[in-house]
């Protein structure tokens, strides 16, 4: 039986750039929305089949959409933490984070990278009703260089166009919904003594990421791609990834630059950027209170204190 449930509140904003609409009822029918209508306009059922939710003086709008989050590695410890822990510990955290994220209003996430097999078995809990959470498409394990940002994801790293070809072919294999690619070093690339590139230091050339666009494309997977360095920006625009996360555009010496032809490229191809905003204001905060707390700053972080 498709049971009603009619949700009253003050007033609604639907995403579509339109006025705000005052004392909307939204009847949901089943587990879909089935009309949207005025208070009063005598298409809202009626009976004791029908559940009533008054919202009284709230806003009721769409649920928000988070592109970039690393649900299963949301504990509270860096990196150096994370890579210790085991993949239940992991689950746990993508489970009590997913709750959170869905009670927070956002419907839909991208996971952006986990270790192992984990963010597979969160998105089928999630599907099967067995714990809450947003609507979930996972990238999976990150393609990685050797030793590279997310090494510790296990069976990922690649290194030339046959290899990333090949675990591009992998990680389809296992279904994900979608493949993320390192195209710059980052803060897990130099964990213990493997001297992985750093933030300001590309990873994959452009002959690789097209390599990895052209056969994510070809098995109907789209492409995003890990760009903190300046060069890897433009790299990750020319070869065509469909999003570029981050966009720090790091020089060698950890200051900032723009690339305006890369940015360009990107408005041309019609790709797509996603600011990480969060990550940003995070950091930020962090290295402020380093600094009144007296403690030094290297060159790479007073620089980024600055930007």
């Amino acid at each position: 039986m498709n049971r009603y449930t009619v949700i009253r509140a003050k007033r609604m904003i639907d995403g579509t750039g339109i006025e705000p609409v005052d004392d909307p009822v939204i009847v949901v029918k089943g587990d879909r929305i089935h009309r949207v209508t005025l208070d009063g306009d005598g298409q809202i059922p009626h009976g004791k089949e029908v559940k009533e939710l008054n919202l009284e003086g709230q806003t009721i709008l769409p649920g928000l959409v988070d592109t970039h989050i690393h649900l299963t590695l949301g504990t509270y410890g860096g990196y150096d933490r994370i890579i210790q822990e085991s993949d239940s510990v992991h689950l746990m955290a993508g489970i009590a984070n997913a709750r959170a994220a869905l009670h927070a209003g956002i419907t839909t996430m991208m996971d952006a990278g986990a270790r192992n097999l984990v963010a597979h078995s969160l998105r089928q809990g999630i599907n099967m009703g067995l714990v809450e959470g947003p609507r979930l498409f996972i990238a999976g394990r990150p393609l990685t260089i050797t030793g590279g940002h997310f090494h510790f994801c296990n069976d990922n790293e690649a290194d030339g166009v046959d290899q990333v070809i090949k675990k591009i072919r992998q990680f389809v294999k296992e279904d994900v919904d979608y493949i993320k690619i390192m195209a710059s070093g980052g803060g897990s690339a130099n964990i213990g003594s493997l001297g992985g590139p750093s933030a300001s230091q590309v990873a994959y050339n452009e002959d690789e990421l097209r390599s990895a666009v052209d056969e994510s494309h070809k098995l109907g997977r789209i492409t995003t791609a890990h760009c903190e360095s300046y060069d890897s920006v433009g790299n990750a625009a020319r070869a065509g990834v469909d999003i570029l996360c981050h966009c720090g555009f790091i020089l060698p010496d950890g200051t900032r630059g723009f690339d305006e032809e890369a940015v360009k490229i990107m408005a041309e191809k019609g790709l797509y950027y996603s600011p990480t905003l969060q990550t940003g204001s995070d950091r930020y905060d962090r290295l402020s209170s380093k600094k009144e707390e007296g403690q030094g700053l290297a060159i790479e972080e007073e620089q980024s204190l600055k930007a």
